[in-house]
């Protein structure tokens, strides 16, 4: 749970590892355009990690574990759950990059890692 929670938290403050070097050498224009296909892709992937996560959730919530006699599904659940926040946080950025017609690094706040 915590490590998709992260994820999706990741996403909304972009906080992800990125390479800078190959994208900060295109012009402008190009940049924006390589910014608003990493998102459609990303969202596409997380439609999918959304999708089966939800399949597998569902189908493993007969199976209880044998300690707690929790459903197994509940583990689970954490991947469509964290993939619809990771969605929601997606398609955020990508509207604004659509709109501002600028990258997110220029519209939002920097990502400061703790020391």
């Amino acid at each position: 749970w915590a490590t998709l929670l992260g994820g999706a938290s990741g996403t909304r403050h972009s906080c992800h590892i990125v390479v800078h070097e190959f994208v900060n050498l295109m012009p402008p224009k190009l940049r924006w355009y390589t910014e608003i296909y990493i998102h459609v892709a990303s969202i596409i992937f997380v439609l999918f990690m959304t999708y089966y996560g939800y399949s597998l959730a569902e189908a493993s919530m007969a199976i209880e574990t044998m300690a707690l006699g929790w459903p197994v599904g509940t583990g689970y659940a954490a991947v469509p759950i964290g993939g619809a926040c990771m969605l929601v946080f997606l398609v955020e950025k990508l509207r604004v990059t659509i709109v501002s017609k600028k990258l997110p690094s220029e519209c939002s706040a920097e990502c400061h890692p703790v020391d």
